[in-house]
């Protein structure tokens, strides 16, 4: 007769205490081995050079710090999981757990309690005799264990969670073990895979230095990622100062660093409750299985199919195509991208059956046109993902706040830019989007084949409310986008308040400074082509900001001079000049953003100002500076 008076049984606890003894023991070496002796060892030689109590807390911070990591976490909940629940693998052992006078709530309770004590306890003895040993040596660090014990008492708990709802999914404890990697990664790496792919043959895509890993919810949902961010790339300092100059340690920031992830508490539970309903509907019999529920099959098969065989797409045309074909030709990239992955749904639908099934004879039991229906939705995801309407298209334009456009020549390894543009209007947003749109038509039939990589780019940079989106597009010639964009900008009488801001006549600069800067002369190829000069940076600075009231004076007229050449079109708004000119920066008086402007030898009322401050001499018609002539180039010897 089954019990049901008790959730929990002493029994069954302490057997897996004592029967798993070994998960204890290796935990136990690893903190004493990785821990412990580095511990000691740092700590009697800084004793021996006469370090100061300062040195020795920071060191011993930063290693009980570093001591939670999510890696370890995460690998000891797996394996614990599957060693306390083993017997639901192996049919003979679970009919005879299952034949005990306890319910299947007593039974999964006192299992889940005990792998969760194997998992706890010794690291609470390693980091109990770390402060024992520190204590020693003069050292209070009781608190800061207490508090990264929480640290680790989150991770443990999410990690192990995630662990046992795997295990109750599966009747196989390898299947455990890959499932369970594969969902701590799974954010991380469908994202790589479809940016890797759509960078290929998305017109536009390319993620360039933003990373595979960028996005907050990507972090999120890799939490063994975002855990081991947390700790190694946040380092609260020591101590804080009290407003009575009194130094303390700042157990505050300890806190609210282990506190940011403390969010991961909700799902860890939701966890428990999952794998608790499933122990208690799943059949005896499913041990064994590589999946236990029936239902859960099409998923596996939907993810395994999806990840592998985009996975097979990648790594073939790498393999095979990626250095024949131009990079490019996106039409006839897309077209070779859109038969692997047709092929590669085949062929890994096929493996998971067999997978499900642990037989290579699957062909009478599979559904070929569940097949074949998955490898067209699969092409048709891709057909989507290339025009824009699944996950790669430009940003909504009520979202847009910002937009840079710059104008690039050359190739991955090496470019120089050509011209730059930052608009914060409505109007000049507007303008952007609209010629991204036409960039759009006209690269999405780009099937260029020449080996030729060199050419310009065109780069638009979406800024909008909780991050940024960059678009890169390469063309034949970016001339062309360089003269639209020069005869929107000749049309508009308001170029101040472009750059400025709607209040620029109230002299809205806190700070204002001037870079003088020189550029080498342009060189000339074998073949008559011009090439970028090398040598070119800024040679001197000079700033003025509000801590001196007597620099108002010279602020306020270089300011109008500024506005003055602006207005009457005698600036580089597009920063094209590769020439000796000079660069005058403002920055707002709200806040800290700041607007550049090139002075060339055009902008008359600037150069002006600039002479009086001794900057610039104007000498038989040239205006001429530190490093040679304004508007010419290299440096004068």
């Amino acid at each position: 007769m089954k019990s049901k008076t008790s959730l929990f049984n002493k029994t069954i606890f302490r057997k897996d205490i004592t029967r798993f003894w070994p998960l204890w023991a290796l935990q136990l070496v690893a903190g004493l081995l990785v821990l412990i002796a580095p511990m000691m060892s740092e700590l009697s030689y800084m004793s021996s050079i006469h370090a100061g109590t300062d040195e020795k807390m920071s060191f011993m911070v930063t290693l009980i710090k570093n001591s939670c990591l999510s890696p370890y976490t995460m690998s000891a909940g797996i394996v614990v999981a599957v060693c306390v629940f083993l017997y639901l693998t192996r049919e003979r052992d679970a009919y005879t757990i299952h034949s005990f006078p306890f319910t299947r709530t007593t039974l999964f309770v006192s299992h889940y309690l005990a792998g969760l004590a194997i998992l706890l306890v010794p690291p609470v003895i390693i980091e109990l005799l770390l402060a024992l040993i520190a204590q020693f040596h003069g050292l209070n660090v009781i608190f800061v264990v207490m508090i990264y014990l929480l640290e680790w008492l989150i991770q443990t708990f999410f990690f192990y969670s995630l662990a046992c709802a795997v295990v109750m999914l599966t009747g196989n404890p390898f299947m455990s073990l890959v499932i369970y990697a594969v969902l701590n990664f799974l954010a991380a790496g469908v994202h790589m895979l479809y940016s890797s792919l759509a960078e290929l043959f998305v017109y536009g895509n390319q993620v360039g230095s933003y990373g595979y890993m960028n996005g907050e919810t990507v972090k999120v949902l890799t939490p063994v990622y975002n855990f081991l961010r947390n700790i190694c790339n946040n380092n609260p300092a020591v101590y804080r100062i009290l407003q009575d100059d009194t130094r303390v340690i700042n157990y505050k920031e300890m806190l609210q660093l282990v506190g940011s992830t403390a969010y991961y508490i909700l799902p860890a539970i939701l966890f428990v409750v999952a794998a608790l309903m499933l122990y208690r509907a799943r059949k005896l019999e499913s041990a064994g299985d590589m999946v236990a529920f029936n239902w859960g099959r099409p998923v596996f098969r939907v993810v395994f199919v999806f990840c592998t065989s985009l996975l097979f797409a990648l790594a073939v045309y790498e393999l095979c195509f990626g250095t024949t074909i131009s990079s490019y030709a996106y039409g006839r990239i897309f077209r070779i991208i859109l038969v692997l992955v047709g092929v590669g749904t085949v062929l890994f639908y096929l493996l998971s059956n067999m997978i499900l099934d642990k037989t290579f004879f699957i062909w009478r039991k599979t559904s070929y046109w569940r097949m074949a229906l998955f490898a067209v939705l699969m092409m048709l995801g891709l057909v989507g993902v290339r025009d824009g309407q699944i996950g790669t298209k430009i940003p909504a334009r009520n979202n847009i706040t910002e937009v840079d456009v710059r104008i690039q020549f050359g190739d991955e390894d090496y470019f120089y830019q050509k011209a730059f543009l930052s608009l914060k209007d409505a109007k000049g947003i507007d303008e952007i989007y609209k010629q991204n749109k036409a960039i759009l038509k006209y690269g999405r039939n780009l099937d260029n084949n020449s080996d030729d990589e060199t050419r310009d780019t065109i780069e638009i940079t979406y800024h909008f409310k909780g991050g940024k989106r960059k678009c890169i597009y390469p063309v034949e010639s970016g001339e062309a986008v360089v003269n639209k964009l020069e005869k929107y900008l000749e049309n508009r009488d308001d170029m101040c308040e472009m750059i400025y801001g709607e209040k620029y006549k109230e002299h809205i600069q806190r700070k204002m400074y001037v870079e003088e800067r020189y550029t080498d002369p342009i060189e000339i190829d074998e073949e008559g082509n011009e090439e970028e000069p090398w040598g070119s940076g800024v040679l001197h600075c000079w700033s003025w900001d509000k801590s001196n009231k007597k620099q108002q004076e010279i602020r306020d007229a270089l300011y109008e001079a500024v506005c003055k050449d602006i207005e009457a079109g005698r600036c580089d708004t597009l920063h094209m000049k590769s020439v000796n000119c000079f660069y005058v920066g403002v920055v707002n008086q709200d806040n800290d953003t700041e607007q550049v402007v090139q002075i060339t030898e055009k902008c008359s009322e600037t150069l002006k100002v600039l002479e009086k401050l001794g900057h610039v001499n104007y000498y038989e018609g040239q205006w001429e500076m530190s490093s040679g002539v304004v508007g010419g180039e290299g440096i004068d010897k």
